[in-house]
């Protein structure tokens, strides 16, 4: 069975330097899987390669049984990608329904509000106006709205208190299980995306350091520190 996103000895970078080597990943149906090493690392870039906007420097990344367009990152979009950065980019003058609008027809927006339905009572108000956990919940909701097979999320934590980021992560749980989306996300909140997640990667020094079930991972957490730290091998 073809995983819905794989990457087979990538390594990845900008120009002649390389932030990751020999990175093998992959992404399957109604799974969440973190991407989680220290900053600098290259989970962010990681998931610009999976949209296309950054190009591999060596290896193949494939979406959904097919190579990753580099040339045309708008047609990984059409192919059933989805990509919440860590600024959201919402459309801050734009209000939420328009924001919401722009993604999609009005019929899938009265479904993504099942799934975000403290959005409703804001479909009127600016998006720049929202809380950071409002703001979140419609990044996500504009990107499931497009109908995502896989949803990358970079930092879906980022500038939010721990209980908001918590109630987020469980409204995408709720997507996942219903859905069938498979998501990969970069995360600070350690320990909270390990209790959620079905699989985690952890980036050390130039690549993969640890891999496997959130589970086991979250029990060698020495190890995910030591790779955190720079402390490999």
């Amino acid at each position: 069975m073809t995983s819905l996103l794989e990457f087979d000895d990538v390594s990845l970078g900008y120009g002649q330097v390389p932030v990751v080597t020999k990175v093998n990943l992959h992404v399957e149906p109604g799974e969440i899987v973190a991407l989680l090493g220290r900053n600098g690392a290259g989970k962010t870039t990681t998931l610009l390669t999976a949209s296309g906007l950054v190009a591999p420097m060596a290896g193949r990344v494939q979406l959904l049984g097919q190579e990753v367009d580099t040339r045309r990152p708008h047609r990984n979009a059409q192919r059933g990608l989805g990509h919440v950065p860590d600024n959201r980019c919402l459309f801050t003058r734009l209000t939420v329904a328009e924001n919401l609008r722009a993604a999609a027809p009005p019929s899938r927006i009265k479904q993504a509000l099942t799934y975000f339905p403290m959005l409703e009572p804001l479909m009127g108000r600016r998006a720049g106006l929202l809380s950071g956990g409002e703001q979140q919940m419609l990044a996500i909701a504009r990107a499931v709205v497009a109908e995502p097979k896989v949803l990358l999320i970079d930092e879906m934590s980022i500038g939010l208190a721990p209980l908001m980021a918590r109630a987020v992560l469980e409204r995408l749980g709720v997507i996942v299980r219903e859905l069938g989306v498979g998501v990969l996300i970069v995360e600070q909140f350690v320990h909270m995306i390990l209790r959620a997640a079905d699989r985690a990667y952890v980036y050390g020094d130039q690549g993969v350091a640890l891999s496997g079930s959130a589970r086991e991972v979250l029990g060698r957490m020495p190890e995910v520190e030591a790779a955190y730290l720079g402390q490999q091998g």
